[in-house]
């Protein structure tokens, strides 16, 4: 295995560990995930946040893991124990995870080497659900650039958890209370201000995928509330681009398809569809803008204009 060649100096990561009710077991995973990593305790700052759960968790998880912050408050979804971690923070770097992941310790080592020995603005990483299939050597193929280059050149990965940042770029931004797939529209306007970025498909972050958590449920509810969440980001970052962000339009391009794809997977509606082709006519987002982004995207927008008779 490649072991990083570390170059310290004067860094400190916070991160935030945002919990609701999740197994101990997998939070006290997690959290030996973060205690594992080369920093040493001046360069870590470890916050549980517990967003209201049944129970306490304070006494188990301070006991196993010494020096970690517990803070809990009443339920207010992620968006909220998000937001309180980032204004508790006080690392020169934030990352996030959530209770039930963890991070994968030999490349995310590699992360911090990087940040330590570079210092951007923010490292994107990849993630993966099958543990089996992840090398544990640090991947080098490593690309440099700034925020705007990457929103107009590259897909972007949503996820708040894939990307280690400088909480200094921050400034007022927060998450976006009582939505679903807050991380879309969070993490747009992040890299937006990013004047230094490294992007790598070193992968760093284990997501645990459980059906019983919203953002798996199948029911009917919980469907319509994520495609309306979507919706709501859509608007969002479509606002702002005409507003004057235009690096934003090649992620507004690729939601929209993403949208007009989920809700045809989730309805298999063609009156579902009418209806959503309709408001995104009136939004100016379709047809979609004949671009190419990717293959994928240029044949679905050449789709799209076929689909406008039927309209």
């Amino acid at each position: 295995m490649k072991v990083p060649n570390f170059a310290y100096g004067n860094m400190k990561i916070t991160f935030i560990v945002t919990y609701y009710d999740e197994p101990g077991e997998l939070l006290a995973e997690c959290l030996g995930s973060i205690f594992s990593l080369p920093l040493s305790e001046g360069e870590r700052e470890v916050f549980v946040i517990d967003d209201g759960s049944p129970r306490p968790l304070e006494g188990e998880m301070t006991g196993m893991f010494p020096g970690i912050r517990y803070v809990r408050q009443s339920n207010g979804g992620l968006s909220m124990a998000r937001n309180r971690g980032l204004d508790e923070a006080t690392g020169d770097y934030v990352q996030f995870v959530d209770a039930d992941d963890a991070l994968l310790p030999e490349a995310y080592a590699g992360v911090i080497d990087c940040v330590r020995q570079q210092s951007p603005d923010m490292v994107m990483f990849r993630f993966t659900n099958d543990r089996s299939c992840v090398s544990n050597v640090w991947d080098c193929g490593i690309a440099s650039t700034d925020g705007s280059t990457f929103l107009m050149s590259r897909n972007l990965r949503g996820s708040a958890c894939c990307y280690v940042f400088r909480l200094a770029i921050l400034g007022d931004l927060r998450f976006c209370r009582g939505i679903l797939h807050e991380d879309e529209l969070f993490t747009p306007q992040l890299v937006m201000r990013v004047h230094s970025l490294v992007h790598t498909n070193a992968t760093a972050y284990f997501y645990r995928m459980r059906p019983s958590t919203i953002t798996h449920a199948t029911d009917n509810v919980h469907v319509r509330r994520r495609i309306e969440s979507i919706l709501f980001v859509l608007r969002e970052l479509h606002r702002l681009e005409m507003q004057g962000a235009s690096v934003l339009s090649r992620r507004v391009d690729q939601l929209t398809m993403d949208y007009i794809y989920k809700v045809w997977a989730q309805n298999h509606s063609l009156g579902e569809v009418r209806a959503t082709l309709a408001e995104l006519r009136s939004l100016g987002l379709f047809p979609l803008r004949l671009r190419c982004h990717t293959i994928k995207y240029l044949l679905f927008a050449l789709a799209s204009r076929m689909f406008l008779p039927c309209m």
